[in-house]
């Protein structure tokens, strides 16, 4: 094979010519479509290497190709499995996990709303206590101070 044909083996086809095209003429004649597939001589130039192209092939070669891949797709298959396996029991501990974290806000907001209403009465009960015995209270809160700052010296 000279080099003029293997050269003209691997050239793409000519781009198709485009005719020029008048908007107001819409019935103008398409132009052929490309011709598909390789030219008719590359058949014959090709023919030589596919004959030859099953000697060139190592069968051992492909046989230990063929037997990696079967046993890499069982790997694949055990790998798949475990992660299915580990999927699932993510999942079920995400699923008690998300229903143990909603029993605990909701007796956290309960708890808070208690609270709230505890120390309300309590600022209620100290205010009224307040307002029937001023010098008590005046001399508890003095009392209370004292105390405080005893224990933020020791």
């Amino acid at each position: 094979m000279t080099t003029t044909e293997a050269n003209s083996v691997f050239e793409e086809p000519p781009a198709p010519q485009r005719l020029e095209h008048d908007p107001e003429d819409q019935e103008e004649a398409i132009p052929p479509p490309e011709q598909v597939g390789p030219p008719p001589e590359a058949g014959r130039t090709c023919d030589p290497f596919i004959d030859r192209f099953p000697s060139m092939m190592n069968h051992d070669n492909i046989s230990a190709v063929l037997d990696e891949q079967a046993h890499m797709m069982s790997v694949f298959e055990v790998t798949n499995e475990k992660l299915a396996s580990v999927n699932r029991i993510s999942e079920r501990s995400y699923f008690n996990t998300s229903v143990e974290l909603r029993q605990t806000t909701k007796t956290l907001v309960t708890m808070k709303k208690e609270l709230d209403s505890i120390f309300r009465r309590i600022r209620s009960l100290k205010s009224a206590v307040a307002s029937q015995y001023p010098e008590a209270c005046s001399q508890a809160l003095e009392q209370l101070h004292s105390e405080a700052t005893l224990q933020d010296e020791d």
